[in-house]
């Protein structure tokens, strides 16, 4: 068969060829006059990390975010695809009320489908929700798909009407990024709330320690002091109080035995500083002194055997006495002070072993009260830590402050 046969043989048969080809026409006429016309419109975003060092706390062990592979974008794409994603944008855009997505209020159920219903075919739309009926519509205009050699995903959306098509990709989108926030921030707000709740019990253990701390410091006796504890001030004290007794009694003792040496050794007690210091002994001393000025003024007259010598020598002699029985008043007197120094200070003495019998207990209490403080302490330190740690949560609770994972680098136009 050549070219020229075929040719004659079409010639021959021109009229049906004329038919069958008005024929193809006219159908293919009717099928554009009654199909609905198919807007398709795309959004693209661009997945990566935007974490910057700003948007949390840096530390110098913190990990690095994971780099974006293939793996991570078609886990993304399978997020944009879920029907979660798609339920959040029905409901945003009310998609279930809209004649399009729901097939039930545009051409009912036909005959043909209800009888393949009847043996088993299919699904009825009848038993689904508005909600899963403009799913299911929504899912078969959607494509999602990732521009080779890059980290970019595109969003098609295909619908009759071009406003929709667009209105549903920048939708998604928009919803996906805003997604990827919320994330980003829930491992934020769930640390948030267990801090919270370990800031409560903290604040709650700290204040009973603090009781029990001044409650065993009470039944132990450790009051504390300016410095210290008053057992160890009035341990102190007491110390300060034995060597002023000691002292006193040494003093006196001292003094006394002065006089006496003094007594012993001269007869007279002129020498002796604390004998001469008495105002007995010094009205006694300006008799004397006057006594024997008398007694040189009578010698130059009389004899030593004369009634007026005799009378003022007499004078003279019992004003010694009487100094000399002042001084030994002075002895018997710091006699006295040393004994009762010395009673004082045994007094003190015993008290300052009775106080170190219990200073000693004292101690053993004061151990297990360090042991509370410390424990008391550690605590009030992870309080302070899970505070600043609480406010820093707090600070980045916002979401317009947490990061995303994707940006939109292409909005939807009208088609």
């Amino acid at each position: 068969i050549n070219l020229l046969d075929v040719m004659r043989g079409m010639a021959r048969r021109k009229l049906v060829i004329i038919v069958f080809t008005l024929l193809a026409l006219c159908a293919g006429l009717g099928i554009v006059k009654v199909l609905k016309p198919t807007y398709a419109t795309e959004a693209q975003i661009l997945i990566g990390n935007l974490t910057s060092p700003f948007d949390r706390t840096q530390s110098p062990d913190e990990p690095r975010p994971d780099p974006v592979d293939d793996r991570v974008i078609k886990s993304q794409i399978s997020v944009l695809k879920s029907q979660d994603v798609a339920l959040r944008v029905i409901t945003s855009l009310n998609l279930q009320n809209r004649p399009e997505f729901d097939s039930l209020k545009t051409k009912g159920l036909g005959k043909i489908k209800q009888l393949l219903l009847a043996f088993g075919f299919g699904g009825d739309p009848r038993l689904q929700t508005p909600e899963q009926r403009a799913l299911d519509r929504l899912t078969d205009g959607l494509t999602v798909y990732q521009i080779p050699d890059s980290n970019v995903v595109a969003v098609k959306y295909s619908s009759s009407d071009p406003g929709t098509a667009a209105e549903v990709a920048n939708a998604l989108v928009k919803i996906y990024v805003a997604s990827t926030t919320e994330t980003n921030s829930q491992p934020t707000t769930r640390a948030r709330d267990w801090i919270a709740g370990q800031i409560e019990d903290l604040r709650k253990k700290v204040a009973s320690s603090d009781v029990s701390i001044e409650e065993f410091r009470s039944q132990a006796g450790l009051l504390q002091g300016e410095s210290s504890t008053l057992g160890t001030q009035e341990l102190s004290e007491l110390n300060t109080q034995i060597t002023l007794a000691e002292g006193a009694r040494t003093e006196a003792e001292q003094r006394a035995k002065s006089i006496k040496n003094i007594l012993a050794t001269k007869g007279t007690v002129i020498g002796s500083t604390d004998v001469l210091n008495s105002t007995i002994v010094q009205s006694l001393r300006e008799q004397q002194v006057t006594s024997a000025r008398r007694v040189a003024e009578l010698s130059a007259t009389y004899l030593p055997g004369h009634p007026k010598m005799i009378a003022a020598q007499n004078d003279l002699r019992n004003i010694d006495r009487q100094i000399r029985s002042e001084a030994l008043k002075l002895v018997d007197s710091l006699d006295q002070q040393a004994k009762i120094a010395e009673a004082r200070e045994q007094a003190l003495r015993a008290r300052l072993e009775e106080m170190k019998g219990r200073e000693s207990t004292a101690n053993l209490a004061s151990v297990k009260l360090k042991a509370l403080e410390r424990e008391s302490a550690a605590d009030k330190a992870l309080l302070e830590s899970l505070l600043l740690r609480y406010a820093d949560a707090s600070a980045r609770q916002d979401l317009s402050t947490q990061p995303s994972m994707a940006r939109i680098i292409q909005q939807a136009a009208i088609p």
